[in-house]
């Protein structure tokens, strides 16, 4: 996601989200939006922190990730710098499925 906001480029988001992921369609598509209009971010502020995967009934699984985002900038279409945000740490939880030949977020939401 934060590779996404510094290159504009969505692609490996698109291959790794299910059709049916409403948050990762919007994300995408505010992604795409700013990226359109020449503004990217000056890094990709997201590291991984603890993370566990619990086996679901549906023979995927619930995934618990921590996320730290450290403070980021936005680059506007003139190279100069926009809004910036602040740094923050929160825990997202998906719904993960082996799809083919690779792992594919079904719906995702951030419960802390």
């Amino acid at each position: 996601m934060g590779e996404a906001l510094k290159t504009g480029k969505t692609e490996t988001l698109e291959k790794f989200s299910h059709d049916a992921c409403d948050v990762c369609d919007e994300y995408i598509r505010e992604t795409e939006k700013s990226t359109a209009r020449g503004i990217t971010m000056d890094k990709n502020p997201n590291r991984i922190g603890e993370s566990t995967a619990t086996a679901r009934s549906d023979n995927g699984y619930k995934v618990t990730v921590e996320v730290q985002a450290a403070e980021y900038q936005e680059v506007l279409k003139d190279g100069s710098r926009g809004r910036s945000a602040d740094a923050v740490t929160y825990t997202v939880a998906t719904d993960t499925q082996w799809t083919g030949d690779h792992w594919v977020i079904r719906d995702s939401v951030i419960v802390e």
